[in-house]
């Protein structure tokens, strides 16, 4: 096999994954980045399936989104000052803070996602209905088989900054 063919396969899905670059996506919404978005999806989706109670504690809310608890600090001052969600100190639990949308952030949330449904609208009429559906069904497909082999390579002697578990895994 020549050089040049024995990475032809991987360059080509790394293109794929490229042509995917979630910065692309900032162009779809609008007032939010799509990392704010993710926090306030995560958010929003916690609020849905628990309304019984007030938010998602910051701890959670970093272990969901596989990040630091720093980094999501961070990222709710912003939110905070924006008035797009609020945190609260647990009466029951001091040690711990609520984070839950204002109704501005809720509307937000709303309008984003009608957007991005909109755009999918439009995709899946690009592509007519049946194959949208069948790339979806692939995708899932793929990304359930690589998770699958993923999960059974153990990195064998390797440090957290060669596996970069720092950033990526729940330790």
């Amino acid at each position: 096999m020549m050089e040049k063919d024995k990475w032809q396969e991987v360059n080509a899905f790394v293109r794929m994954l490229n042509s995917l670059r979630p910065q692309r996506w900032n162009g779809l919404l609008k007032g939010v980045s799509h990392h704010e978005f993710g926090f306030l999806m995560m958010i929003l989706r916690f609020q849905q399936q628990h309304p019984e109670v007030k938010g998602i504690y910051v701890n959670e809310l970093a272990k969901n989104m596989r990040i630091t608890k720093s980094a999501v600090s961070k990222m709710l001052g912003n939110l905070e000052r924006r008035e797009l969600v609020e945190r609260a100190v647990d009466p029951d639990n001091r040690r711990n803070t609520f984070v839950f949308l204002t109704e501005q952030g809720a509307e937000l949330c709303e309008m984003q996602h009608e957007r991005l449904r909109q755009f999918l609208q439009q995709v899946a009429a690009e592509l007519g209905e049946q194959r949208y559906r069948e790339i979806l069904d692939g995708i899932q497909e793929l990304s359930d088989a690589m998770a699958a082999v993923m999960a059974s390579w153990e990195p064998q002697n390797q440090t957290k900054e060669e596996t970069r578990c720092d950033l990526f895994c729940d330790t």
